[in-house]
């Protein structure tokens, strides 16, 4: 048989051509793998130099000097924004009577409410304490509760100032 001189070009042709596409799928292979490794290089390196930073800012932080800087700047820029704002605040507060009249009603009324209740609460064990000792002085069950007792619940907060 005889082949003919362009089939051998063609399969040397194609032989050169599969080399070099494989060729070319090893190097590109060989630079991901390297990107892959460029990257994780990178991100410790960042992460070491985040870490150095922290330290460094730490270190800063915790310095007395730094404190003392930081105090005497905050004292000297507050102390005239302060002298600035505050008659302002206050002449719009004057001019706003009605709303911090009802502000402060309102706080009050909570706080009224929450005294009531803790004076509640610390009279209502008061009373279970004294009515256990009172049980056991004149020989009635020890430390035991009657049912009706463990059921009861405690009573709501009422009175002035105190909302349900």
């Amino acid at each position: 048989m005889r082949v003919e001189k362009p089939l051998w070009l063609f399969v040397g042709a194609v032989s050169i051509v599969v080399e070099q596409v494989g060729g070319a799928v090893a190097r590109r292979a060989r630079i991901v793998s390297l990107a892959a490794r460029g990257e994780e290089v990178e991100r410790r390196l960042r992460a070491r130099a985040s870490r150095y930073l922290d330290d460094r800012l730490d270190q800063v932080a915790g310095s007395r000097a730094v404190s003392v800087v930081v105090d005497t700047q905050l004292d000297r820029l507050l102390e005239p924004l302060v002298d600035r704002a505050l008659p302002i605040v206050l002449d719009r507060l004057g001019r706003q009577r009605e709303q911090v009249r009802v502000i402060v009603r309102e706080h009050g009324e909570d706080l009224t409410g929450e005294l009531v209740a803790g004076m509640r609460d610390r009279a209502a064990a008061a009373d279970a304490t004294a009515e256990r000792m009172a049980r056991r002085l004149l020989g009635g069950r020890r430390g035991r509760s009657t049912p009706d007792e463990q059921t009861r619940d405690p009573a709501p907060p009422g009175g002035p100032g105190v909302r349900p």
